[in-house]
């Protein structure tokens, strides 16, 4: 936010006297400029499709087959939430920028949902299933993921496409009609599965959470104006 005052001096005069008056008038304007902050992974999980179990300690994330296991599976994210998501920010632009852990070139097209909640409990190799029996989202986003060429490229071509609808579908869905505001300051889940228009069983290798190259949430967006500017809590803000 930029602010701005105006002080208004006035000067009186007359024949027979002469006084000034200096008022204090301050007009404050407001100017709300896009900020774009990361939001990192703090928990990933693989599912495999076929038995329901949960995996959250791989090393890397692979869109949507398993070629060790040989299975299809879906991929649970969690980042950290922030104060500045809520119902009155205007959402401009948001992906997921991923690190290639092993070229591939093969045609692959997974899809993207959201969890639709708040307060997303945490991914669980104890509870079968723990990716899939969520609450998806009604919005998705279909990703034709480009060839990956070069390992530990974080690219364009490892760049999702714009996800935006998602989070404004979770934050307008759990607006309590009490509230002015909420925010997603809690962690925010991802799902990626294979879209049903891909038959094939090809795959991409990305990073998970274990080392530098872990996915990060990436939101461009126009902050809500707040009296307590400086009060959100956001480790990577831009």
């Amino acid at each position: 936010y930029q602010f701005y005052r105006l002080i208004l001096i006035l000067n009186v005069n007359s024949n027979n006297f002469q006084f000034d008056i200096t008022s204090n008038l301050e007009l404050y304007g407001c100017f709300a400029k896009p900020i774009t902050i990361e939001l990192e992974l703090i928990q990933w999980a693989e599912e495999f499709i076929s038995s329901g179990t949960v995996v959250t300690t791989s090393s890397d994330l692979e869109f949507s087959y398993d070629s060790t296991n040989q299975a299809e599976q879906i991929v649970g994210l969690q980042f950290s939430g922030t104060n500045f998501l809520t119902t009155s920010s205007q959402i401009l632009d948001s992906s997921i920028q991923f690190r290639c852990n092993k070229p591939s070139s093969e045609l692959v097209t997974v899809r993207i949902y959201g969890e639709n909640s708040l307060n997303p409990n945490k991914f669980s190799e104890d509870i079968k299933k723990n990716v899939s029996n969520r609450l998806f989202t009604i919005s998705y986003k279909d990703w034709n993921i480009p060839q990956w060429f070069k390992y530990r490229e974080s690219s364009d071509s490892q760049l999702t496409p714009d996800i935006s609808d998602i989070f404004r579908e979770i934050i307008q869905k759990n607006k309590v009609p009490e509230s002015s505001s909420i925010s997603m300051n809690n962690p925010i889940s991802i799902i990626i599965t294979r879209s049903p228009n891909d038959l094939t069983q090809n795959l991409r290798n990305a990073d998970s959470g274990l080392g530098a190259g872990k996915p990060k949430l990436i939101i461009k967006l126009i902050p809500e104006f707040s009296s307590s500017n400086g009060n959100n809590n956001n480790s990577n803000l831009n």
